[in-house]
Formats: C-alpha cells, sequence, structure tokens
C-alpha cells in the first residue's frame, strides 16, 4: 500500500524524463505484424516517425495519458481525454504540436527558452531542437496538463 504522506512530484519527475530521453534510441521502433499478410515491420521506420512514440511513452511512464501511441493525432486525441487542454503560456513540461508537412504531424516537449526535446526525424532518435523547426514551421499549438501547473513543487 503506498504511504499516504508521500506525494509524487508529477512535474519534477516529467522534466527529469524529459531531459534524460536526450540521445535516447528507447522509443525509436514498434514492431507490428499486418494481420491479413503476417508481413511484420517497424512501423516507426526506424525512428524517422518516432515523435508521437516519443512524447506519449514519456507521458505514460507518468501516468498523464493512457499508454503509448504511434501517431500524433491519437496522441492528442487521448491527451485530450487525459485532461490536457490548450495554452497560449507554454512552459517546460507542456507538449508541442506542429502542422502536419507530407502528411506528418510533429510533437515535442517544450523546455523553455523556444527550446524542445522530442524524437529528431534528421537523427532518428530523442533530441534538443529549436522551436521553429528545421523546416521553417512553427507550433501550431501547446498543451498543458493541471497536474504540471498544479505542482507546488515544480523545477524548470
Amino acid at each position: 500500500m503506498p504511504d499516504p504522506n508521500l506525494k509524487r512530484l508529477v512535474h519534477k519527475n516529467l522534466m527529469y524524463s524529459i531531459r534524460t530521453v536526450k540521445g535516447s534510441e528507447l522509443f525509436k521502433h514498434i514492431y507490428v505484424r499486418d494481420r491479413r499478410d503476417g508481413h511484420e515491420f517497424d512501423a516507426l521506420d526506424d525512428g524517422s516517425g518516432a515523435c508521437a512514440y516519443t512524447v506519449s511513452g514519456i507521458l505514460a511512464l507518468h501516468g498523464l495519458i493512457d499508454h503509448p501511441h504511434a501517431t500524433v493525432a491519437t496522441t492528442i486525441r487521448h491527451m485530450k481525454q487525459a485532461g490536457w487542454v490548450k495554452t497560449a503560456d507554454p512552459e517546460p513540461g507542456d507538449v508541442v504540436q506542429w502542422a502536419a508537412l507530407n502528411d506528418h504531424m510533429h510533437m515535442a516537449f517544450y523546455i523553455g527558452k523556444n527550446r524542445v526535446i522530442g524524437n529528431s526525424t534528421k537523427g532518428r532518435k530523442a533530441d534538443e531542437y529549436s522551436l521553429t523547426l528545421d523546416d521553417g514551421r512553427e507550433p501550431i499549438a501547446f498543451y498543458t496538463h493541471p497536474d504540471l501547473r498544479a505542482n507546488a513543487s515544480r523545477i524548470d
């Protein structure tokens, strides 16, 4: 039974995971099998399409979403179901979304000072990069969760 005197510091734990995922290939692959023909393949194309899996995997680890997802659209839908809302005033730990390019949306974690950490399509692993993507895209939305803003023991 959990100790009722201890409170999990959601934001502090989330920020630790975000900062330490940089350089990791943990969320680079999701192997699947096509039920129609039995063909097995990596749905994330060796990490080139792993942004949603990286973000949702970390969110799931901290109980801020139900489980990891492979697409941005599904991740955003489940984030909203878990209480995530859009914000015009992003803070470290919030989730950033960019519009689609070639039918692929992008997402990452905002860490402040116009920087994010998420999967790098170019590097095929988690990395830190600018809020303005290399292709010139600017964010279309920022999402926050009440547990991140209400946590009195936040660290940035």
